[in-house]
């Protein structure tokens, strides 16, 4: 089995994703929302996505009646593969829940439907999801399903269900509802159910008890050798005082969480945000500050981004919003900063975040621009963040959630709908993640979110995600399977330089270069060469560039290069030219 949501890249090469009937977009960064909280990275205009190299590679209808919202981005498990068994679990047409098992070979469905249903007054509650947990040691899937300040709901199979696949599904094979932590009276006020694995296989689950802007979270470890989940402790504490636009306090609150990555070190990294109970200010508008903290000890205390020591569960000590060095974007409310996002981590281990945020302070709904983010933390620890869409469009829908993975290359792929349209986006480590290319993906995606098996992905570099298609009263929940891209490498040179003597300047057209985003020009008149001309825009495939401020009846000699995110080309062939004295 491949290690479970730790660092996601390996063994796959750079992608971008792209299914049949992608559609080239453009997209512009700029920095001109509220401040990061060190330095800001902002972009040009980036590069079209003319065709895609591959399209789709497959997929299945799992079933061809069910539910019309199925898909959240806090589903962190939403479809694991074990082997070359691919589960997902979803709520069909009837309310009931369902699991589904894809034999990866043969692409055979096989179904489970419980007993256990939506009540037909909370099907359009969309906090109702579903989502997996694989217990390594004992073999055993963990079901978890329907919460929005509930009791726990939870069923677990037998022991080596995972690793002894069954040749068919039955009742027999899983237990009656359980509760996750039966000595916790809490657990009657869950919401956000998350499950998640450290590089062993130890499974973790974290959940809100409480309601929005008035909640803790709950962090537990399941214990194989005892068929038990133990409680590790309160990971985010309600309480704390912080201070309100209107000079008031608010002193009840409930964190968010953007998701829990274990890397392959055993680090445990959190992100979330704040949601406050204040008058007047309800839903995303009360939300406030990304912030960061990390465990090395399985989630007992916990750390901030310079190292401070925040919290100790074991000593009911939870992260609140009093800890110092928590925040990593300054974000107040006001801000439409949105609730759970998503996290991945890169290739060294650093937090990659894809969420979004109004581009303008307001407290009017209908004045917020919000825009997709993408936020990360460097190697040397600087946090950066960038805008991922075009920030000067007004009238945009606002963002909806999406996932996010990271390639060997670094380079980070965004999956997200937009007015029922599919889209990926990415964005290369070369160009410091500044230079998004979108492309739209083909289907009849419906509703909800996007979920992506992350565990087939480290194995085979496949993403496949579950879907919700169709329209009307009729929908289906889908696997599908993306093709990875490989990304263009390093340009290849320009070709047949020419060069034209005006009066006063010298003027250089060219041919460009294989896969060239950009290209400089150098110039020398001894042995020192000095650049001319920096980033000059790949737009068509004959090219110029206008030399002045020269001296008449000396000779220049030239060379370009071609540029883009992958590296640079080596030089042209020289050529020279000189004004009449």
């Amino acid at each position: 089995m491949s290690p479970r949501r730790t660092v996601l890249a390996i063994g796959v090469a750079a992608v971008t994703v792209a299914v049949l009937g992608a559609v080239g977009m453009t997209a512009i960064l700029r920095d001109d929302g509220p401040p990061p909280s060190r330095s800001t990275t902002s972009a040009t205009a980036a590069p079209i996505l003319d065709e895609p190299a591959v399209s789709g590679i497959g997929g299945v209808i799992v079933d061809e009646d069910a539910h019309e919202w199925n898909t959240a981005s806090w589903d962190q498990e939403k479809i694991v593969t074990v082997g070359r068994y691919q589960y997902s679990i979803y709520w069909d047409a009837d309310l009931h829940l369902v699991l589904a098992r894809r034999n990866l070979d043969t692409n055979a469905i096989d179904t489970l439907r419980f007993p256990d249903r939506l009540e037909p007054d909370q099907q359009d509650d969309q906090h109702r999801s579903t989502q997996l947990g694989v217990s390594v040691a004992d073999g055993r899937l963990h079901v978890t399903y329907d919460h929005h300040v509930d009791e726990l709901n939870y069923r677990r199979s037998v022991a080596n269900f995972l690793s002894d696949p069954p040749k068919n599904l039955t009742r027999a094979q899983f237990s009656e509802p359980l509760d996750l932590a039966a000595r916790h009276r809490e657990n009657r006020n869950v919401t956000y159910v998350r499950m998640f694995n450290d590089p062993e296989g130890t499974l973790y689950a974290s959940y809100r008890v409480g309601e929005a802007d008035s909640g803790d979270t709950l962090l537990h470890r399941y214990d194989p050798r005892a068929t038990a989940w133990t409680r590790v402790g309160r990971l985010f504490a309600r309480e704390g005082e912080y201070a309100l636009p209107d000079g008031r306090a608010s002193r009840l609150r409930n964190a968010y969480t953007n998701g829990f990555a274990f890397d392959a070190r055993g680090r445990l990294h959190v992100v979330w945000t704040w949601r406050e109970r204040a008058p007047r200010l309800v839903g995303f508008v009360a939300n406030h500050d990304l912030s960061y903290a990390y465990s090395d000890d399985g989630g007992v205390t916990w750390h901030n981004d310079s190292g401070r020591r925040v919290a100790d569960l074991s000593r009911d000590d939870p992260i609140s919003i009093d800890d110092p060095g928590l925040v990593v974007l300054p974000a107040p409310v006001g801000s439409w900063l949105l609730n759970q996002g998503t996290l991945a981590l890169d290739v060294d281990a650093q937090p990659h975040i894809f969420a979004s945020m109004s581009t303008v302070e307001t407290f009017k709904q209908d004045e917020a621009d919000r825009r997709y983010l993408h936020v990360w933390r460097e190697s040397e620890g600087t946090w950066q963040r960038s805008w991922v869409d075009d920030t000067t469009v007004r009238d945009a829908p606002p963002p909806v959630r999406g996932d996010i993975v990271v390639t060997p290359d670094n380079d980070v792929v965004l999956l997200f709908a937009v007015d029922g349209t599919l889209f990926t986006a990415r964005a290369t480590a070369a160009a410091d993640w500044s230079d998004w290319q979108f492309s739209a993906l083909g289907g009849a995606y419906a509703s909800g979110e996007v979920s992506v098996d992350l565990e087939r992905f480290a194995a085979e570099g496949v993403l496949t995600i579950a879907l919700v298609e169709g329209s009307d009263d009729r929908f289906a929940f889908a696997l599908r399977d993306l093709a990875l891209v490989p990304t263009p490498g390093a340009p290849g040179p320009p070709a047949e330089i020419q060069t034209r003597v005006r009066e006063q300047f010298i003027t250089l057209r060219w041919l460009g270069g294989k896969d060239a985003q950009t290209y400089d020009v150098y110039r020398s008149a001894g042995a020192e060469q000095e650049l001319v001309a920096r980033d000059i825009g790949a737009r068509s495939t004959r090219l110029a560039y206008d030399d002045r401020d020269l001296e008449p009846g000396v000779m220049y000699r030239y060379v370009i290069v071609a540029r883009n995110a992958a590296g640079t080309s080596p030089p042209s062939e020289p050529v020279t030219a000189h004004l009449d004295p």
